[in-house]
């Protein structure tokens, strides 16, 4: 694999979808691969990549990009993001599945999907690769002022989505807790987009630390105590991953599997979820890492569907 056009968006906004795409941009520059995103330029350009690598998770989008591939790319794959990619039950993701060379799938449930159609074009990876990541060696930069005795929570919401009638990040399921959570509990509340402004009005601010703005994630978890995923639905969380990179625990809903070092909550519980969160900050601090996938293996799967062509050819 020489090239790949990538059909997908980088920060900003900031989103796990847009890390992902900045991400895989940085580990294919490490690997001196040519690889550039999709814009209407390309139209007019007669250049043929390798690959087509699409980033959508609205269907129409998917099979645009489909469309645009097969016209610019030797062979056409998708990272889906989500859980909700259903191609052994569902017509229009059983049409996707048919028309795609090969697919990037994010956890276990997904990836058990589709291999009941075709095992040989799925490979299951997380969704930011080892040499894409960047500031590793940064200087540590606060945030806030920390407190003795204060352990921090992370909440993490880059938008303010609702799926079947239910808020997707939970923030509002975390709010409804803080005044029952140990007072040497402070939530820091990132919302970079400023989705929840107006929902944090009527909480008590002793208890949030409220962020705003846009901050080098890796550098903010440092400052923190916990990470915490209340979602509703999730993939792969990226954040999750940056999190236990760092030795940071992770406490998530138990709505999709969440993988080893990743402690486990029955979604919407609050007894549960309170417990939970009790037991890992007044536990001894214990190694969490998880290995993030390598491009190589990327690489390898794609070489792999080439091959496939050049085989048909011969």
């Amino acid at each position: 694999m020489n090239s790949v056009l990538i059909f997908g968006k980088i920060p900003p906004p900031t989103g796990g979808v847009t890390k992902s795409v900045e991400n895989i941009l940085n580990a294919l520059k490490d690997r001196h691969i040519h690889a550039i995103l999709f814009s209407f330029t390309t139209l007019f350009s007669l250049c043929k990549y390798d690959i087509a690598h699409i980033h959508y998770l609205k269907r129409w989008k998917i099979l645009v990009a489909l469309f645009l591939g097969k016209i610019f790319a030797k062979k056409n794959i998708l990272t889906y993001h989500g859980s909700d990619f259903h191609p052994d039950t569902k017509r229009l993701d059983q049409y996707i599945y048919r028309l795609l060379d090969g697919i990037v799938v994010l956890n276990e449930l997904v990836l058990k999907r589709c291999k009941q159609l075709d095992a040989t074009k799925v490979v299951l990876l997380t969704p930011i690769f080892q040499e894409g990541l960047t500031n590793r060696n940064s200087q540590l930069v606060s945030y806030f002022k920390k407190e003795k005795d204060t352990k921090y929570i992370l909440l993490y919401a880059s938008r303010k989505d609702f799926f079947n009638n239910m808020e997707v990040y939970g923030c509002h399921f975390v709010f409804s807790l803080l005044d029952i959570l140990s007072e040497h509990y402070t939530l820091v509340f990132l919302d970079p987009n400023e989705c929840y402004k107006d929902d944090i009005k009527n909480i008590n601010m002793k208890k949030i630390i409220y962020i705003d703005k846009p901050v080098d994630f890796a550098n903010l978890l440092l400052s923190v105590d916990i990470y915490i995923r209340p979602t509703s639905r999730d993939g792969n969380s990226i954040a999750i991953l940056e999190a236990l990179s760092v030795n940071i625990p992770v406490l998530a809903s138990d709505v999709v599997d969440r993988g080893t070092g990743v402690e486990t909550y029955k979604h919407n519980d609050s007894k549960d979820f309170i417990n939970k969160i009790n037991t890992i900050l007044t536990a001894s601090k214990t190694t969490n890492k998880r290995q993030l996938s390598s491009i190589h293996t990327f690489e390898k799967f794609c070489d792999q569907l080439l091959k496939k062509d050049a085989v048909c050819v011969a």
